[in-house]
């Protein structure tokens, strides 16, 4: 026997209204994990950038120590100058990336000194330009052989052009 099923616009409206909520609160959810597993896949991926770094780094005397030590200095002007806890993030990755354009640039020509691969910071900003991090991080990477004065390099930027983070990672 079929049974007959009497619903009324208000019962149907609230019903659609429910299925409707579901299916967003769904989406949101799935978005949420894309953006949970972007942000993981993006640490990984730079924690490799910078792991290769310090190979290269590690493979010269002259550069062995060269961004851990840079990074100490950075932290403790962040310390001196009261950087808050989000500012001390961005200006500390922004340093320990900051050389990663020589992972590009060295392995195409090995013969190449990294004082003299002048292209670097350019390199690096490309390896990081489409990732989700915040945009002071790949400026830093961007300027940090810029001058006020405009005689830095890859672009000789002047002043304010110039990266506060860039800016910082110079002077060290």
């Amino acid at each position: 026997m079929n049974s007959i099923i009497l619903i009324d616009d208000n019962s149907r409206s609230k019903y659609e209204m429910d299925s409707i909520t579901t299916k967003i609160a769904n989406q949101v959810s799935e978005l949420f994990k894309f953006r949970d597993y972007n942000l993981d896949f993006t640490q990984s991926l730079l924690n490799s950038y910078y792991d290769m770094l310090r190979v290269i780094e590690m493979s010269r005397e002259k550069t062995k120590f060269h961004t851990p030590r840079l990074m100490g200095f950075v932290e403790r002007f962040s310390m001196i100058f009261g950087l808050d806890e989000r500012e001390t993030e961005i200006l500390m990755t922004a340093t320990k990336l900051h050389d990663i354009g020589y992972v590009g640039a060295l392995g195409v020509e090995p013969d190449v000194s990294m004082g003299s691969e002048l292209n670097h910071p350019l390199t690096g900003y490309k390896l990081i330009d489409l990732l989700p991090i915040h945009e002071d991080i790949k400026s830093g990477v961007l300027t940090h052989h810029e001058w006020v004065n405009g005689s830095g390099t890859p672009n000789e930027f002047l002043g304010n052009e110039i990266s506060w983070t860039g800016k910082v990672i110079s002077i060290f």
